[in-house]
């Protein structure tokens, strides 16, 4: 179950677009990363202990931040 959404268009740092999707797997927080492209799985981050309910990419594509129910902001690089 999807539970929040950001796509990242090409930048001159990351030249491929990207996704990052907050779900909830088997009861558990994911917060996963794809190429927007093809669909092609990147990373998971771990860190999250309740659902993950919004991720927004920074402008330049260097970060992705993300928030929680568990009251948890994460800034990943």
């Amino acid at each position: 179950l999807s539970t929040c959404q950001a796509i990242l268009p090409p930048t001159k740092v990351c030249p491929v677009p990207l996704a990052a999707v907050g779900s909830q797997f088997l009861g558990l927080p994911r917060l996963s990363i794809f190429r927007a492209d093809t669909g092609e799985p990147l990373r998971w981050c771990v860190g999250h202990t309740e659902r993950v309910n919004s991720v927004s990419f920074s402008a330049d594509g260097r970060m992705l931040v993300s928030t929680g129910d568990d009251r948890i902001t994460a800034v990943w690089t």
